[in-house]
């Protein structure tokens, strides 16, 4: 869910080699940017509780997707639907209280996009609303359960991205990440990443 224009907008080596991996490989997104994705072999312009297919899949991925989900409990009993017994559901997505979603929350929608168009270069049509319901690990534990999936695998990944646009605060910004590693505390600034079994 959530395919965009691309799968990995940066790296499009990258989506090529894992779309050709895929036997069927569907984009689903609300978003009309799935329109134009040339990766993807079947495009879905709508919500995921709204995609309907007589086949189940082995793999489905929510990749800086999860955070914008007004219904999660909609989006999980959809792939639980859609997932075979055994498939994997993997979440990538922001922690919902590192700075910047904490930031994103009090700030109005309407400022959004300039302030993620002068730190990251993005176009309107990539940025979306943000809702955060389903954005720390217990949140997703406690829904994923009574969605008939387990946690296979969990971890948090320091996200050093919100200022690498600008050479001197990239190197301040893995200085201090690479500072509080060593002194055993995590990057504030970090992503979620799991890894959903169905099993029921």
């Amino acid at each position: 869910m959530g395919g965009g224009k691309s799968l990995f907008v940066q790296n499009p080596r990258l989506s090529k080699t894992l779309a050709e991996r895929c036997v069927r490989l569907v984009g689903v997104d609300p978003s009309a940017n799935i329109l134009i994705n040339p990766y993807v072999q079947e495009r879905a312009h709508c919500m995921i509780e709204d995609y309907h297919t007589d086949r189940q899949f082995d793999l489905a991925t929510l990749r800086m997707v999860a955070e914008h989900i007004d219904d999660p409990q909609g989006a999980i009993r959809a792939f639980a639907r859609l997932l075979k017994p055994g498939g994997k559901l993997v979440i990538f997505t922001p922690n919902r209280w590192s700075p910047v979603p904490v930031a994103a929350s009090m700030i109005p929608f309407r400022f959004h996009h300039p302030i993620t168009n002068f730190l990251w270069g993005t176009h309107d049509e990539d940025v979306f609303p943000t809702l955060y319901k389903m954005n720390t690990r217990r949140c997703l534990r406690q829904l994923m359960e009574a969605g008939g999936f387990r946690e296979a695998a969990f971890t948090y990944l320091d996200n050093c991205t919100t200022l690498q646009r600008f050479y001197v605060t990239c190197v301040l910004e893995l200085s201090t990440r690479t500072l509080l590693r060593k002194i055993g505390f995590r990057y504030p600034e970090n992503n979620l990443l799991g890894i959903y079994e169905r099993v029921s």
